[in-house]
């Protein structure tokens, strides 16, 4: 798999804080849907001093620019993970503590309308199984932002027929490269 590395410089997304270990994927959306707001429009909002949040990958189309390295947090999941916006708390995962943050790796998939969903969908899928394989995890340790936060992301596999079919393609791809 091909990814272009174009890594965040802004201090505030990128504060270069090692992860203490990978034990989870977890899979965004960009929620921004604007002509234009591809992995290069991310990475220039990212960039900018105001911006706290980031990813570790970004993909739009067949396209995946890794934008922190793979041993460096990023701030994709929020502090206040396991908890409802009203505050109350619904999960936890003792293994992720403090903080997901610190231990997984993130992808955000772009869904701008002039890039092509499908493949973007399929290019995630394929770095997820990458990811697997690399970190020695399983496809169990595929999260989405909603399984930690219950915040609609990614919108398009909240629910259960979209998740599953992500993961299919997942394990599609896993087996690929452990044939």
């Amino acid at each position: 798999m091909n990814i272009t590395k174009s890594h965040i410089t802004n201090g505030a997304s990128r504060p270069g804080t090692k992860l203490k270990s990978v034990r989870r994927i977890v899979i965004h959306w960009t929620a921004n849907r604007a002509k234009g707001a591809g992995a290069k429009a991310h990475l220039r909002f990212f960039n900018k001093p105001s911006t706290t949040s980031s990813y570790h990958y970004i993909v739009e189309n067949r396209e995946v620019t890794q934008l922190i390295p793979t041993d460096e947090i990023s701030h994709h999941s929020g502090k206040f993970w396991g908890r409802t916006r009203e505050g109350i708390e619904w999960q936890r995962f003792s293994e992720l503590e403090p903080n997901p943050n610190y231990h997984s790796v993130s992808i955000a998939m772009c869904v701008n309308v002039d890039s092509d969903f499908g493949k973007t969908f399929f290019a995630t899928a394929k770095l997820t199984a990458q990811l697997l394989c690399d970190f020695g995890l399983s496809i169990g340790d595929i999260f989405r932002h909603f399984d930690l936060t219950r915040k609609k992301c990614p919108l398009m596999l909240v629910e259960p027929e979209g998740w599953a079919l992500f993961i299919h393609a997942v394990l599609d791809e896993y087996e690929k490269l452990n044939a």
